[in-house]
């Protein structure tokens, strides 16, 4: 709608720079954040010019806003709602108000409620009956502090029991999406990673007909909605209250979350990061953040949770997100060491992809001990004359060509061609090549 020739830029931080500066330019406008943390989190997108945002936000200190908190429904609101959702008369007023009231007037709570009602048919009164015992059962357990109200938990419990007995398979599509992003989530994401997600939903993502009969299921209890271009969302409690039944000895969420990890594995564009992959990462970023964390949270194997911030960190560099870059290599390096060992060659992977994002950013001597600390293992696994070692040298002989140490730089190519002349033992080979280009580049 702006109309700015960067709309189409490959570096994400210049086209939010160009929208800030249209905005800037202009009296009135609107910017809506969703779902923010501290307001550290919204301070790079502000503008400093004439206009208005709103933050949704479940953190209470926010210094520099007008907070208008989201307060339970009126008694007479929360009552009317549940009428007009079952389709009870207004002869069951009474029994509406009670049911409210114990729903504390929460308008997610009452919401899953009604649609669990609907869906097994149940009048206001046996449905707070059954909704009774289910917050004893609660109270029974172990203390939590889940940080959603236990009306939430209460009727997420019942909706989640009845939705599993009438269909596994959406059961089962619930538990995947609470590892996910509330918006935006693609079917493709489950079923490019079908292979990775137990039965009966491997096998329904993959058939249309049947997935539709999942996503209609959960809908019918209100765990899931349907979104823009074939997506679903589910409301951010839901799902916390999906992770926490699934933190129990027999709800397993960390097996869980593996399967979404692998599966957002799968669907990520690791291999191509040109400007046709960009849509889909795009579409996958925020999940792949999310299930990153739940994955650490809940103690996933690290062998996937790294090669799928490797592909983070790769899509991110390429979008001259820099920063953002360098924070995912340099988590999945915390987490290749702690698995691997400080000596294992992923780790020269990902002390190079580390290095790359400081040259990047115009940080030589950054770059410069990153590729040396790569140099160092890559000598010590594979050998002072293997190709993988000739690789890590000219890596550093471009790190320290950028410092200005013409010498240096001149050795380290130097000592790479002669290795790849040797393993190749071919003028022509695209390696011997590349080498002679970068020593006719120091003379350039």
């Amino acid at each position: 709608p702006l109309g700015l020739p960067e709309a189409d830029a490959a570096e994400q931080p210049k086209v939010i720079a160009a929208v800030l500066d249209a905005l800037r330019h202009r009296r009135r406008w609107l910017l809506i954040f969703d779902h923010i943390g501290t307001h550290d989190d919204l301070h790079p997108y502000l503008t400093g010019s004439v206009g208005d945002l709103i933050v949704t936000s479940r953190h209470e200190r926010w210094a520099e806003a007008l907070p208008k908190p989201v307060e339970p429904w009126p008694p007479e609101t929360a009552a009317a709602f549940l009428l007009q959702r079952t389709g009870h008369s207004a002869d069951a007023t009474a029994d509406a108000r009670k049911l409210a009231k114990d729903l504390d007037h929460l308008p997610l709570a009452l919401a899953q409620a009604a649609a669990c009602m609907r869906a097994q048919d149940i009048a206001l009164a046996g449905y707070h009956g059954h909704f009774r015992q289910q917050r004893r059962e609660l109270r029974k357990l172990k203390p939590r502090d889940p940080g959603y109200p236990a009306a939430v938990a209460a009727t997420f419990e019942l909706a989640f029991r009845h939705l599993k007995l009438e269909s596994l398979a959406a059961s089962q599509l619930v538990s995947s999406c609470a590892f996910l992003a509330p918006e935006g989530i693609p079917r493709a994401t489950l079923t490019a990673g079908a292979e990775h997600i137990p039965e009966p939903l491997s096998t329904a993502v993959q058939d249309p007909a049947a997935f539709q009969e999942a996503v209609a299921a959960a809908r019918r209890y209100g765990l899931l909605q349907t979104g823009r271009a074939a997506t679903l969302s589910m409301h951010p409690l839901t799902q916390a209250a999906v992770r926490d039944h699934l933190d129990d000895p027999d709800g397993n969420a960390a097996e869980w979350c593996r399967c979404i990890l692998n599966a957002i594995c799968v669907a990520f564009p690791f291999d191509d990061f040109s400007s046709d992959a960009w849509p889909t990462a795009i579409r996958l970023l925020p999940h792949a953040a999310a299930v990153i964390d739940y994955a650490e949270r809940f103690e996933v194997p690290t062998g996937p949770l790294t090669r799928l911030l490797t592909c983070l960190g790769l899509y991110l560099k390429a979008r001259a997100e820099y920063p953002a870059a360098k924070a995912a290599f340099e988590r999945s390096l915390l987490l290749d060491a702690k698995l691997l060992g400080s000596e294992h060659p992923d780790i020269a992977i990902d002390e190079r992809n580390v290095g790359a994002v400081f040259q990047a950013m115009g940080d030589a001597p950054g770059a410069r001990a990153a590729f040396e600390r790569a140099l160092r293992i890559d000598e010590k696994a594979y050998g002072p004359e293997d190709p993988n070692t000739a690789s890590a040298i000219n890596e550093l002989g471009r790190a320290l060509q950028a410092q200005g140490d013409v010498p240096g730089a001149k050795a380290a190519f130097e000592r790479a061609l002669a290795i790849f002349r040797k393993a190749f033992g071919d003028e022509d080979h695209p390696a011997v090549e590349m080498m002679r280009g970068n020593l006719r580049s120091l003379s350039a």
